[in-house]
């Protein structure tokens, strides 16, 4: 060890689980000790658990005894806790996590006891509520327990200053819109960057960015009790009683106070599919007094429930609350109330435009577009044109493992495979590809428990240097993680532009979608789920990836345009993308240069040998 005052230090696995570090002399402080070696080692090589000894037991050849350490008779505690503050994060952590406390000392890594993305979120939001106050990237930069609960002392903000609209704005909309949406209370509000997008989308195809819900009503039930609770439901939460319109400076959100004009449709059809393809046609447009609709579908002798949304209202958090709140009214509870996505709206507003633009363009420069679809030639798809899809053989046990010993979350280790998959078939050593963030981290209270759409899509860039060893990859990413959080509510339009970038700043899509548990719709509550919901996304990337972590393995869904690419090879850009998750996890058990991670599959390297013969 290159500590200046250890003179000798080994390392036992001891119980199966735990990594015990013994050091000599035993005078030496812990945490200056494990702050020293999580600052050169991976996580998974830093001890949880450290032991001083006057003296290191030796062996006849003058080397550290590894056996008469094992045998020691040492009762492994943990550091005590001593500060409040890590305690009630220790208690946060075992709750969260599902961890016994006894397990958890001030030295304790939160990866070490299965932190991810997902859960650092929901930590973090258990911190705040008991008046810890930290950030997502916090936890995951100061990720050992004593570190992170020496930071949350220094309270950030929450709340941010309302936005006033010009009356010129407000008269203007009063005198456009008012009559013809039926408007009397109501607030206006502008769209956030992702909002417009969407909606400028949705008025060049009105099928855009639409989500349907098909339930399956069992006999006999009630479908006006399922209307009531739905009304309920709206009436509850501000964000589905919002439309939008357009104006010379933009596009606003129109938030009704009332459910006046709220009805709901009851229509015959052969089949459920048939409404599917006829509501989908539908779609939403402006001049929509709602941008959701819930439509009963009676087919011979069966009927079903259609819920129809748009993204602009919505995101996967969102979806799970919303489920919740359905079936908690079906069931006569009292719906809880819930932020408003106006604050989320009120802190992007508030945000310093000028660092925001200097971080984009810091990170964006030099950056030359290289498409995925300028890769090769592709002959056109005469096949249904559906998303291809995998399910990995790497096992979401291993691939979390791996992230553990690299330092990052299973969503930064799958970018990075990403990023290296892209790197053999564009042949480029610095990729640009969009990522979708949650955001559910950002500064504003309660952020985790607001219905609306606060996810959003920013560049993710990777730059490869094959002489540095791949740890320096992952380095990387951990360096960028807390700037990448900070600014990803900026619009892409903006980051384009302030890029400089000829051409598309990127043409695939990467979302790691892990969503909080969604309540069961089952027969027991007179309905359930009818058939696989369909993407809500516009798809106007050449690729977009999905990424769905289930029980032990992780499911990959590929959308892609037919012309710029044939199912054929996204099959194998899909089995090269395994094949980097799998080279990635072996290789974190190891020290190697990141030029190894570039080698092609043998599968894609038996296909082209073949293909030249």
């Amino acid at each position: 060890m290159q500590h200046p005052q250890v003179i000798t230090a080994s390392a036992l696995v001891k119980d199966k689980t735990k990594l015990v570090g013994y050091f000599s002399p035993a005078n030496i402080n812990k945490e200056e000790l494990q702050e020293f070696v999580s600052a050169r080692l991976p996580i998974y090589m830093v001890p949880s658990v450290w032991v001083g000894l006057e003296v290191m037991p030796q062996n006849s050849n003058g080397k550290i005894d590894k056996k008469a350490l094992d045998a020691l008779d040492l009762e492994i505690d943990f550091d005590p806790l001593v500060t409040k503050s890590e305690k009630r994060m220790a208690s946060v952590w075992a709750h969260v996590m599902d961890v016994d406390i006894s397990e958890i000392g001030r030295c304790t890594s939160f990866f070490a006891v299965g932190g991810d993305s997902m859960t650092a979120i929901k930590v973090v939001a258990a911190c705040n509520a008991v008046g810890l106050t930290i950030t997502t990237a916090q936890l995951l930069k100061f990720h050992v327990l004593w570190r992170a609960a020496s930071i949350v002392s220094v309270p950030t903000p929450d709340a941010w200053p309302s936005i006033t609209l010009s009356e010129e704005v407000l008269g203007f909309i009063r005198d456009e819109w008012a009559v013809r949406l039926n408007l009397e209370n109501f607030v206006v509000y502008p769209a956030t960057p992702l909002q417009a997008g969407m909606i400028y989308a949705t008025m060049k195809r009105k099928h855009a960015y639409i989500m349907q819900v098909p339930l399956l009503l069992d006999p006999g039930f009630d479908s006006k009790s399922l209307f009531e609770a739905f009304r309920a439901v709206v009436e509850q939460h501000e964000i589905l009683r919002t439309t939008f319109v357009t104006t010379a400076t933009g596009i606003y959100q129109i938030i009704r106070n009332d459910t006046v004009d709220f009805f709901f449709h009851n229509t015959n059809e052969s089949t459920i599919e048939a409404f599917l393809d006829l509501d989908r046609a539908r779609g939403f447009e402006i001049g929509d007094k709602y941008f959701v609709r819930l439509t009963l579908v009676n087919v011979e002798t069966d009927r079903y429930a259609v819920l129809s949304i748009h993204h602009a209202l919505y995101d996967g958090w969102t979806l799970s609350m919303l489920t919740n709140d359905l079936v908690g009214s079906l069931q006569g509870k009292s719906l809880m109330a819930r932020p408003s996505f106006r604050g989320v709206v009120d802190y992007i507003d508030a945000q310093n435009k000028a660092t925001t633009e200097d971080f984009w363009r810091s990170y964006l420069s030099g950056y030359v577009s290289h498409p995925i679809a300028s890769t090769g030639l592709t002959t056109e798809d005469s096949r249904p044109h559906e998303p291809l899809e995998m399910c990995t053989q790497v096992s979401l046990a291993e691939i979390k493992a791996a992230a553990q010993r690299f330092g990052v979350t299973p969503a930064e280790f799958n970018k990075v495979a990403w990023a290296v998959t892209l790197q053999k078939y564009t042949r480029q050593s610095d990729v640009v590809f969009g990522q979708v963030m949650a955001n559910r981290d950002i500064p504003v209270k309660d952020a985790d428990g607001i219905m609306g759409p606060l996810i959003n899509t920013v560049p993710f860039r990777m730059k490869f240097d094959e002489s540095l060893p791949v740890k320096s990859v992952f380095d990387n990413v951990e360096a960028n993680r807390a700037n990448l959080m900070t600014h990803s509510y900026t619009g892409l339009t903006d980051i384009k532009r302030w890029s400089g970038a000829e051409g598309e700043l990127f043409d695939t899509l990467f979302v790691y979608q892990q969503l909080p548990d969604m309540p069961q719709i089952e027969r027991g509550c007179g309905m359930h789920f009818y058939g696989p919901t369909d993407s809500p996304h516009a798809h106007e990337y050449t690729l977009e990836i999905l990424l769905e972590p289930r029980d032990d393995y992780i499911r990959c869904q590929a959308w892609y345009k037919s012309g710029a690419l044939n199912s054929d090879r996204v099959r194998w850009i899909l089995i090269e993308f395994e094949y980097v998750m799998r080279q990635l996890c072996t290789l974190s058990n190891c020290s190697a240069p990141t030029g190894l991670i570039f080698e092609l599959s043998p599968a894609q390297t038996k296909f082209i040998q073949s293909a030249t013969i």
